[in-house]
């Protein structure tokens, strides 16, 4: 139960952070910028019941740690329809390294949600 409660109060936290940050698009200070989306759903069944939920709440933060390395964690909340299997995650957390600044060559080592292909997981893309 208590989780449920958490869980129901960290997609409210994050929707209200979405409200303020996304009309910037992205929050930037310094070397740390923090981004996301909301992903929500409206249902309406033979005009009989209608409902609407919030399927996906996404923060994306990334911080530069000096000119050649970064680090970025996407943190996700997932709502299905059971509450019992919607889950706080974190979707990537990976650090990159430039192996020199300027060629594009990077070494990137952590947790991907796509590592390979080119389809593109999030709603917004």
């Amino acid at each position: 139960m208590k989780r449920l409660v958490f869980k129901k109060f960290f997609a409210g936290i994050a929707v209200v952070a979405m409200g303020v940050f996304f009309s910037a698009g992205a929050v930037t200070a310094g070397d740390l910028e923090i981004s996301g989306f909301v992903d929500a759903s409206y249902v309406d069944v033979e005009h009989a019941a209608s409902t609407f939920g919030i399927d996906q709440v996404e923060i994306d933060i990334e911080k530069k740690l000096d000119d050649k390395l970064s680090l970025r964690a996407d943190i996700e909340y997932v709502n299905a329809t059971d509450p019992a299997t919607s889950d706080i995650l974190i979707e990537q957390g990976y650090l990159t390294y430039a192996l020199d600044v300027g060629t594009g060559l990077d070494i990137t080592v952590g947790k991907f949600n796509a590592p390979i292909g080119f389809e593109l997981l999030d709603a917004p893309d």
